[in-house]
């Protein structure tokens, strides 16, 4: 026997379906007496499924209960009848619901089952007494995998689909905006062609005073040959 019990609905599949879109109208944090309002189910079938949709992620709480986001999503698109959606948030459930996951996986790997014995199968690995209302959960997982599209009936037998399961959206970095300030000397720089030389004009101002005396003006222009004019090879 297996070595660990899995949650499985106490309910057909069209039942499990029903409490679902129950759940969806009575909104969030709702009781097993609204739901029953609305689906005309007792609380005794809604709670005895209650365990199966936490597993499976669909519904989370304690004595009120409310529809996970994905939850939420699958009874929407089941009320309006949107078979790409249903069969994408019902592989999104199986793919995250390892029990679930396991059965296609072993289907995959034994090229197979005959359809007769694969529900006593769900029964077998699930831990579960072999009882009427057990049997039914079991049949209303296969009906469940059926929907999804990730099983289908070849022959006599249940088979594996090539279905790929919805993978998560990888995020590419976010990459910085920020741009780095250029002072307007930097730009002025940056657009000179690399043939192009600054040329620097220095002027010098000299305030000579006034005097008769020649030899001033001769001393200072000698003065100004030695140290500036000839420098520059002039």
């Amino acid at each position: 026997m297996p070595s660990e019990k899995f949650a499985m609905p106490m309910s057909s599949l069209s039942e499990i379906l029903k409490i679902l879109s129950g759940y969806s109208h009575a909104g969030d944090k709702t009781s097993l007496e609204a739901v029953g309002k609305l689906t005309a189910l007792s609380k005794t079938q809604i709670s005895q499924n209650s365990a199966f949709f936490a597993t499976a992620g669909l519904l989370s709480g304690g004595k009120t209960k409310s529809l996970t986001d994905l939850g939420k999503k699958l009874a929407r698109a089941i009320e309006l009848n949107i078979s790409a959606d249903i069969k994408s948030f019902l592989l999104e459930m199986i793919q995250q619901t390892k029990p679930l996951s396991d059965l296609i996986t072993m289907l995959r790997i034994k090229k197979g089952m005959p359809s007769k014995d694969f529900a006593t199968h769900v029964l077998y690995v699930s831990g579960q007494k072999d009882n009427q209302q057990n049997r039914t959960g079991a049949n209303a997982i296969v009906d469940l995998l059926n929907m999804a599209g990730c099983i289908k009936e070849d022959g006599a037998n249940y088979i594996a689909t090539d279905i790929k399961f919805p993978q998560g959206k990888k995020h590419e970095p976010i990459k910085s905006t920020a741009k780095r300030v250029v002072s307007s000397e930097e730009e002025s720089a940056s657009t000179l062609p690399n043939s192009i030389v600054p040329i620097v004009n220095i002027n010098i101002q000299l305030q000579i005073p006034e005097t008769k005396d020649a030899s001033i003006y001769e001393n200072l222009f000698k003065a100004l040959k030695k140290h500036l004019l000839d420098k520059h090879g002039n």
